[in-house]
């Protein structure tokens, strides 16, 4: 710790493990109600052009880019690839990032006709949504206006929002919180004992396989 702030902000010195390089930076505290205090570390050592509060409600919004991640790796399965090839993962990562960039835009619309934020819309049913409308794209049949489906597709949208939590705290103390998270489903408190694996039978090979045109076959 080289100086402290009245707010309780400090700037330390922080040294790189692999070059020996130091850098001074500020600690920042950062306490939300019913959440644990997080320390912040930033470059930004002024505090009058930078207070701690406005520090605070970036970290915050930091977290949008996190829900991000969790709806492309687990909504549009991100972590999931069809192709063999760089140039084909190039296209297919293409086509998912379209498809995100589109979900937004049909989000944001639906927004402004339910007057809300963008953020609290979801992003899974805007997912399956658009799902919906491209397979009656892909089926001519269904399909004569595109631009008056996006429109029902907007419309149903509106109405799904992120519902809030109200009240929702984490208690100060991290053990007590494992505590009640590890005890709920299981009766009690402490982590439930790993079932032991019995023991595997021995796998007997077949020597021989038919096929589809009822022609036998040695195996090796």
């Amino acid at each position: 710790m080289t100086k402290r702030f009245a707010g309780g902000d400090y700037l330390a010195e922080i040294t790189c493990s692999e070059t020996k390089e130091k850098m001074v930076v500020r600690v920042v505290y950062v306490q939300r109600d019913g959440f644990r205090r997080r320390r912040l570390f930033t470059s930004l050592l002024d505090v009058a052009p930078y207070p701690a509060a406005e520090l605070a409600a970036i970290y915050h919004e930091r977290w949008h880019i996190e829900t991000f991640y969790r709806d492309f790796k687990v909504t549009m399965q991100g972590n999931k690839w069809h192709c063999r090839s760089v140039d084909a993962f190039k296209k297919e990562l293409a086509c998912k990032l379209i498809l995100v960039c589109l979900i937004r835009l049909a989000a944001a619309e639906a927004a402004g006709r339910g007057r809300t934020a963008p953020g609290k819309m979801s992003f899974a049913h805007g997912h399956a949504e658009f799902k919906l409308m491209f397979a009656k794209i892909l089926d001519q049949r269904k399909i004569h206006d595109l631009a008056l489906e996006w429109r029902k597709m907007v419309v149903s949208l509106v109405g799904h929002v992120i519902k809030e939590k109200p009240g929702r705290a984490f208690p100060q103390e991290k053990n007590t919180y494992r505590k009640k998270t590890r005890a709920r489903g299981c009766g009690k408190v402490g982590r439930p004992r790993k079932a032991r694996p019995e023991a595997s039978k021995p796998r007997i090979r077949p020597e021989t396989l038919t096929d589809s045109k009822e022609m036998t076959w040695l195996l090796s």
